[in-house]
């Protein structure tokens, strides 16, 4: 049997800019915004410090981020992310093809997520959660759809028993 790994990261710390520089910043590269707000939006939204989530099979990362959807060898997105904090392994019945899922063009919307989250999952949104759990929909786990944010994916595998590691 196959297995998924789901991983759950927390925000970075970020350094304290003054605003003319944060300014300068988001002007030089608008989309280097996304993750930290999208993060911080993420936290205060569900009072949970769990921020982010991306998904892996073998050596293979799958990450869903500003910058779209990319692939990554595992050692080299754990080096890139130490805020890595939990990780369910999850069996699944089917195949698993994080390599055809990455899409450099698939970006995160904040707006979209907005309403996604408002909506209970109900319109489409490309954002890390999403594709978590389409990528375990298509190996074959039943997820609720209802599911939408890192929290309420981190407690739906813990209350499915799916065995959880701490990466701390």
């Amino acid at each position: 049997m196959n297995e998924v790994q789901v991983f759950f990261l927390t925000a970075p710390k970020q350094p304290r800019l003054r605003l003319s520089r944060r300014v300068r910043l988001f002007r030089r590269n608008p989309r280097r915004a996304v993750w930290p707000a999208t993060s911080a939006m993420v936290r205060l939204v569900t009072g949970c410090r769990l921020s982010h989530v991306a998904i892996g099979h073998g050596d293979i990362m799958l990450d869903q981020a500003s910058e779209g959807r990319r692939c990554w060898p595992m050692l080299v997105y754990a080096r890139r992310h130490p805020t890595l904090l939990w990780m369910f392994r999850v069996p699944v019945p089917g195949p698993v093809d994080l390599v055809s899922r990455a899409d450099p063009s698939a970006r995160i919307s904040v707006i979209r997520t907005l309403i996604w989250w408002i909506t209970s999952g109900k319109c489409a949104a490309t954002n890390c959660v999403s594709e978590a759990c389409c990528v375990l929909r298509i190996a074959g786990v039943a997820i609720p759809p209802t599911i939408t944010t890192p929290a309420l994916l981190f407690d739906w595998l813990l209350c499915e028993d799916y065995q959880l590691e701490s990466l701390t």
